[in-house]
């Protein structure tokens, strides 16, 4: 019987009605793609437990809570030295999630791509692949993937390809970190253009007999990072190859014309770069030539195998209207640096004594008899952003605060054209400024 209100009562006689409950707002129909990510520097290393070919998880998950577990990581425990060491297995102690995904076979029965086929293999992906359905209207599954397009931006695209033999040796990577590296390599293009990543498209070519463990940590690798940047796979193909063939395709946006560009350097901007460089190049050395022999050249190695690019930088100060030139370092410091020379007609001036150098590297170089110099200037692959911006943009410690990164400045922009290099007020020769694809390799020393 329901209550009802007596006139003439005490109010104290009658019944007090609960409050509605509040409901939660409800999210936003098209969230701005500017939203804050998470810097890679951060991320941690993929949970080993982690398996997408598996129906359970690997033993090493049951020793600890299904929430977190302990892992081996390094010494110091800062999320930019979290690195894996030569077998794959990290050098000292972190927290990851340990986490169990379904897959549409059994555990115990072999898998191996003639049994799952081309459209199994597609569908277990589509599974894992979550998207953000207020970004993109429809991702794995058509023809092609279709992206919510948003008024005042412009949209950023760029792909990179990984081929076995060329750019990696099984001997010399593990799974997972090539599915990141495959990835990390494009947000970092995405960011240095100022722009954030929406989805990526995934090409993969493997040969008919690949190893199951390969196939299953690439993917987990891949997936995992895809997840934790707010980057959603969103389509692709699968094909056989003779090796392994990687190629993926990023999509991001920025603000309609605030992109960073090559051309967009002037005179009196000063010369900025995150990070630390020549780390990548060492520890490709360190691995043609027997392997780490100590935790610090592990970190080393690290860097080459599983890079990891400050994507949200760009971001950052396109939106604090910072700067309007930038490139990440891959090709090498001297070489990238030139290419905004080129490009924007101006002349770049660097001082040697102030690029700053990976920690570790010169211990290493001197064993190797390389110049740590030389491998922070011209080795490559370090995936740092180099930006320009004039004096009212501050300090490099202040532009270190607003980005969440390390921030150096190495010197300045000035009428001119081409890139020179100076220590202790003198001119300094580089050998070498960067590799070069299609060139033999005297042709790339030598340069």
């Amino acid at each position: 019987m329901p209550l009802r209100a007596h006139h003439g009562r005490s109010p104290r006689a009658r019944p007090r009605r609960a409050p509605p409950p509040q409901a939660p707002p409800p999210p936003p129909r098209h969230p701005p793609h500017h939203r804050h990510r998470q810097d890679l520097t951060n991320l941690p290393l993929l949970s080993p437990s982690f398996s997408l070919l598996t129906r359970k998880t690997c033993p090493a998950s049951a020793a600890a809570p299904a929430s977190t577990r302990r892992v081996e990581g390094p010494p110091e425990g800062t999320p930019e030295e979290t690195r894996r060491g030569r077998r794959g297995r990290p050098d000292a102690s972190f927290q990851v999630r340990s986490e169990t995904h379904e897959a549409p076979w059994d555990y115990d029965r072999p898998v191996d791509l003639a049994t799952l086929g081309e459209f199994g293999l597609i569908e277990a992906i589509r599974r894992r692949a979550r998207v953000d359905r207020r970004v993109w209207r429809l991702g794995i599954g058509d023809d092609a993937a279709i992206l919510r397009a948003r008024p005042r931006e412009d949209l950023v695209l760029t792909t990179d390809a990984l081929v076995e033999g060329v750019h990696f040796r099984w001997s010399t990577t593990d799974a997972v970190s090539l599915g990141a590296k495959s990835l990390a390599v494009n947000l970092s293009d995405v960011g240095a253009m100022g722009a954030n990543a929406l989805g990526c498209l995934l090409t993969l070519g493997v040969p008919p007999g690949v190893d199951p463990a390969h196939l299953d940590g690439f993917l987990a690798g891949l997936l995992r990072l895809a997840h934790a940047s707010h980057c959603p796979l969103i389509g692709g193909d699968t094909v056989s190859s003779p090796l392994w063939l990687i190629s993926v395709t990023v999509v991001g946006s920025v603000a309609r014309g605030r992109a960073l560009l090559r051309s967009g350097a002037r005179p009196g901007d000063r010369i900025f770069v995150t990070g630390e460089l020549g780390g990548a190049s060492a520890g490709l050395a360190l691995l043609s030539r027997g392997g780490p022999s100590s935790a610090s050249e592990r970190r080393l190695v690290a860097r080459q195998i599983r890079p990891r690019p400050p994507f949200r930088a760009g971001a950052a100060l396109v939106r604090a209207r910072l700067s309007r030139a930038g490139i990440d370092v891959s090709d090498g410091l001297a070489q990238d640096l030139g290419h905004v020379a080129n490009e924007s007609g101006v002349a770049a001036h660097v001082d040697v004594a102030r690029v700053p150098l990976a920690r570790g590297l010169t211990a290493a170089a001197s064993r190797l008899g390389l110049d740590p110099l030389a491998l922070a200037l011209a080795g490559g692959e370090d995936y740092e952003l180099l930006f320009f911006a004039p004096p009212r943009a501050g300090t490099a410690a202040a532009l270190s605060r607003k980005l969440g990164c390390r921030v150096t400045e190495i010197g300045v922009i000035a009428r001119g054209s081409g890139v020179h290099f100076a220590r202790d007020g003198s001119d300094y020769r580089l050998e070498s400024a960067g590799f070069q694809h299609f060139k033999p390799a005297r042709a790339n020393s030598e340069k």
